[in-house]
């Protein structure tokens, strides 16, 4: 059974209010430290800025191991971000992320929220030498600490309008996650030690076809209403590539959306993984399920 807990991550707390730069720039200081939510369902990365009315959170989440994540930023000062393709996000120095749009919503008691599905902390060069050189160094995905250890602010931006998030080096706070994420591989009934040294993760052969398909089942109900969602979904993949389990957890809650996604899932297709020596062995794959009404 997957241990549950909360643990607190060090880290100052500088001012509690946010101070304005210029007009169109919000600065805003933690006022709680990190804390790692070891929950039955997902990781969460948490922490407070401000207080009172300008009282605004940071979430970065993960259902499992992988090197993207879930990110939230909620908050009073968010509240004229109202279209998600002018949304910029920087990790630190590195370069904003101009092709991420989020979903916009609200948190009651809190704010206006921009919800991000698939996040990395920076642009990486999508090279074949660069995936080889990140399978050998870590065959079971993690989050970039090498990355969170270079990033001490979060900006989100606006057109002219930018909000930064002072959070402090990231790195600590980041290996917790990681930690917390890959206990996900034995909680599931899998061999942790076995994925700790494999050679590949199961590949989804017929992808494109099924997600077309899952797609096209966007619950009508939800559609009338104008529910948008994130669904998070992770299959069983055995040593033949069959699927023997497929679990779905909801990132956003939307009332009426409730995909058959799992149904559709039985028409997919995997090599599976292999195991350090090149043996087919039982794993996982997990993706995201993005439902957005236009």
């Amino acid at each position: 059974m997957r241990a549950l807990g909360l643990v607190l991550v060090a880290g100052s707390i500088g001012i509690a209010a946010p101070a304005t730069a210029d007009d169109d720039t919000v600065i805003l200081e933690p006022s709680s430290y990190w804390s790692v939510d070891f929950g039955e369902e997902k990781c969460r990365l948490a922490r407070a800025f401000g207080e009172g009315e300008d009282r605004h959170l940071l979430f970065i989440e993960q259902g499992g191991p992988k090197s993207s994540f879930g990110f939230m930023a909620i908050g009073p000062a968010f509240e004229r971000f109202r279209r998600p393709d002018r949304i910029e996000i920087q990790f630190g120095g590195f370069e904003p992320m101009t092709d991420q749009m989020p979903m916009l919503g609200n948190t009651e008691g809190v704010g206006a929220s921009l919800i991000f599905s698939n996040m990395n902390f920076r642009v990486r060069p999508e090279t074949e030498g660069d995936a080889e050189e990140e399978r050998r160094k870590a065959p079971l995905p993690r989050l970039d600490v090498e990355a969170a250890n270079q990033i001490d602010s979060i900006s989100v931006s606006y057109g002219k309008r930018n909000v930064v998030f002072n959070t402090g080096d990231l790195g600590e706070a980041v290996t917790v996650m990681n930690e917390c994420a890959l206990n996900f591989v034995e909680a599931w009934g899998l061999d942790r030690a076995a994925h700790e040294t494999m050679s590949r993760l199961p590949r989804w052969t017929n992808e494109q076809a099924v997600v077309r398909r899952i797609k096209a089942t966007y619950p009508l109900q939800a559609l009338r209403r104008g529910e948008s969602g994130i669904i998070r979904l992770r299959v069983t993949v055995e040593e033949d590539g069959s699927i023997s389990d497929c679990i779905l957890d909801k990132a956003t809650i939307a009332e009426s959306l409730d995909p058959p996604a799992c149904r559709e899932m039985r028409r997919a297709e995997f090599e599976p993984a292999l195991d350090k020596g090149g043996n087919p062995m039982r794993s996982f794959y997990q993706t995201n399920i993005i439902y957005r009404v236009s």
